[in-house]
């Protein structure tokens, strides 16, 4: 799936065994952006917002 910092962030996981989704980077100028930006306003609006499920939603587009 395309790396979405959001999407990340909302999705369960667990530590002790294989991910059922990953999340692709273009490259780590990508992840690097994403993550420079004060976190604070983010998890403001993710406290607002569910969890997403460990299964992939119907609207996640996997990449081929």
């Amino acid at each position: 799936m395309a790396f979405d910092l959001v999407r990340v962030m909302r999705s369960l996981y667990r530590i002790d065994t294989f991910q059922e989704t990953y999340f692709v980077i273009e490259g780590f100028e990508q992840l690097f952006e994403a993550t420079r930006p004060d976190f604070a306003p983010l998890y403001r609006a993710l406290a607002t917002l569910p969890e997403l499920p460990r299964t992939r939603p119907p609207e996640d587009r996997p990449i081929a």
